[in-house]
């Protein structure tokens, strides 16, 4: 049986740090939604920053449809045949009900919160150029994120909530706590 967990947050909640500590700890191959993006960003020569993502975003799923980012995860995540997998970054209701009707009974979706507060320090201690410089900044950003991704439905779909507004070490032991006691059935 294949296991598969979508992982779900805002910017700075963690789910990168999630899905790259199940790597690590559990042995699970990760696939983002945002790799593809920034794959197909790259290929029409677009410098990778937040506007030309949101762009690539919008110019693909306007083309092509709007699951067609999760379309080729999905499909990435079958061809490989991985056992233990990580679809990382969710952010569209539509993509993840499709990521849910693909794998049934063999996911389970997570959604990791975080105080805006936390998440905006957060991203100024890994200071990425993509990244916002002050709080409003980042204020403005995530009004501008909710224009392409439709947050509030989406999150709805997680089937499990893990909070992270405490230290690595807390949320580490969430996660483990969280591998003890899931059930794909």
């Amino acid at each position: 049986m294949a296991i598969v967990v979508g992982i779900m947050g805002l910017i700075g909640s963690g789910k990168d740090e999630a899905a790259d500590y199940m790597v690590k700890k559990y042995g699970f191959h990760k696939i983002a939604l945002g790799d593809v993006v920034r794959e197909y960003t790259k290929k029409d020569g677009l410098e990778l920053n937040r506007i030309n993502l949101q762009k690539t975003q919008k110019k693909y799923r306007d083309r092509y449809g709007k699951l067609f980012f999760s379309d080729k995860v999905i499909e990435k995540v079958k061809e490989e045949g991985w056992e233990k997998s990580i679809i990382a970054a969710i952010r569209v209701s539509q993509e993840t009900k499709s990521i849910k009707k693909a794998f049934g009974k063999d996911i389970k979706i997570i959604i990791v919160e975080a105080s805006p507060k936390i998440r905006f320090e957060r991203l100024k201690k890994r200071k990425s150029d993509r990244d916002p410089k002050t709080f409003e900044e980042f204020q403005v950003q995530e009004r501008n994120e909710s224009k392409y991704f439709d947050y509030e439905n989406t999150f709805k779909l997680a089937d499990i909530k893990i909070t992270n507004n405490g230290t690595r070490r807390e949320f580490y032991k969430k996660i483990d706590d969280l591998m003890k006691n899931i059930r794909f059935v």
